[in-house]
């Protein structure tokens, strides 16, 4: 029984020796210093108060993210301007034709004919053209009236030297050449393509005759020099005007239609008109209107004016 009371004693002082080992090891909390606190020891501290941390109010700037490059095959989106042809000078180049009808003194043997269209026209700022224009002529019909006059026989024919009815193809050949200048108005103009009416008027040459085509040999009154005695060849000064409608775009066709007018003074080249038994009139007026169209081959003659927006990608 003492031997029981005995062991009970020794664990109850063990576990008190153990208590108090781990109060003595154990350190207290420290409480905050106040903002007046020094690190100096005072009366009544076991040391110096520990130090304070400041804590930086500094904005932190987040790090740039990187952004990635569009690549080569990317395509630019919707917004993307496309390239802006601003270019103001052109070297234009027009090749066309058109039907032609005539009135005054050429009517009389040409009642309408065929015109070409060949030119070249320099378009300043959109605003004035300088040029040249050429209009060959070709006519299929001549009026039979009055064109070989004593020649005929009582059948209103030709005929050869054999007797036999000859058989005469005749056309109406010539052309005039102008320079013209004149006004363009553009009316709509978009990022590819312009639209304008081009006002010209022009100031140059024109002539015109008649041409015989037969079987050489066998009808000697029109052949060598008879043969100027029926062409009523004629020339002179020739004044010009046109209206037309012109579309330029470099990604597509151009063309132009229009109307042309022209006034001449001719004068014959002949001295005596065997169809009439006469001299030729000394001048005659000449007038003519047509409508022609055709293509426009655009030259790019101001490439520095060219601009391009930036294009977007995503």
């Amino acid at each position: 029984m003492k031997a029981k009371f005995a062991l009970l004693i020794l664990c109850n002082m063990l576990f008190t020796l153990v208590l108090a080992q781990t109060d003595t090891t154990t350190p207290k909390a420290a409480s905050a210093p106040s903002p007046t606190s020094s690190s100096t020891s005072t009366p009544g501290n076991n040391g110096p108060a520990p130090a304070v941390t400041k804590i930086s109010t500094a904005k932190i700037e987040p790090l740039p993210v990187p952004q990635p490059k569009p690549r080569s095959n990317d395509k630019p989106v919707s917004m993307a301007a496309k390239e802006i042809h601003s270019v103001s000078n052109w070297v234009i180049l027009n090749i066309g034709g058109g039907i032609n009808s005539t009135a005054g003194g050429w009517n009389n043997r040409y009642p309408n004919f065929f015109g070409g269209q060949f030119g070249a026209e320099y378009q300043h700022n959109e605003k004035i053209t300088v040029g040249f224009n050429y209009m060959p002529y070709s006519g299929t019909y001549v009026r039979p009236d009055s064109l070989y006059g004593g020649i005929q026989g009582p059948t209103g024919y030709v005929l050869d030297q054999y007797g036999y009815t000859s058989v005469i193809r005749t056309y109406l050949r010539g052309f005039n050449l102008t320079a013209t200048v004149g006004l363009i108005k553009p009316f709509k103009t978009t990022s590819e393509a312009t639209h304008s009416l081009v006002y010209t008027a022009g100031l140059g040459y024109h002539e015109h005759y008649t041409r015989f085509q037969f079987d050489k040999g066998r009808i000697p009154q029109i052949e060598g020099i008879y043969n100027q005695g029926y062409d009523n060849y004629r020339r002179g000064f020739a004044l010009t005007e046109s209206v037309k409608y012109q579309y330029i775009n470099n990604e597509a066709i151009c063309v132009f239609a229009g109307v042309n007018l022209l006034q001449s003074v001719t004068n014959p080249q002949r001295a005596w008109d065997f169809a009439t038994d006469r001299a030729p009139d000394k001048s005659q007026l000449d007038f003519s209107i047509g409508i022609n169209m055709g293509f426009i081959i655009p030259i790019n003659a101001d490439k520095s004016n060219t601009k391009a927006k930036t294009d977007y990608y995503f």
